[in-house]
């Protein structure tokens, strides 16, 4: 945001105040009078920072599957780190919606990562290569 834009909000009765950050943060801008969101909206303030970033690493989600044909980013995902750990974050809120707790993935999103093969369940860490065998343990040479 610019310096004009900030002068223009502080003008209009608009701080960076906790009501703004819980506006940003909740969706919920019943507190801002008409001609304050006009204001922000004019200034470009963003406010659904959530859902822009969902669709993004939703549409990043979309090329790793055109590209490797499922939906199973690691979470280290070298190319891009943050698209597996958002998945993993998918994960969790569904984990979270089937114990009935409050979570973002509502139902249109749950839909959209459904209908591509979206994969709730965390894989199992598969073993290290090259892992040493136990030398307690019985490999059939006794």
């Amino acid at each position: 945001m610019d310096k004009e834009s900030k002068a223009r909000l502080k003008e209009g009765g608009i701080g960076i105040s906790s009501q703004l950050l819980d506006c940003k943060k909740y969706q919920k801008c019943d507190a801002l009078t008409d001609e304050q969101f006009r204001l922000l909206a004019e200034a470009g303030f963003d406010f659904n920072p959530y859902g822009n970033s969902w669709d993004r690493h939703y549409q990043e989600l979309l090329e790793y599957k055109e590209q490797h044909g499922d939906c199973r980013v690691p979470q280290r995902y070298q190319p891009n780190q943050p698209l597996g750990v958002w998945v993993r974050k998918q994960q969790e809120n569904f984990k979270s919606m089937q114990e009935g707790k409050k979570n973002p993935l509502n139902p249109e999103r749950f839909e959209l990562l459904q209908k591509i093969g979206f994969v709730w369940q965390r894989s199992a860490r598969k073993p290290r290569k090259n892992k040493k065998p136990n030398a307690n343990s019985d490999n059939g040479s006794s």
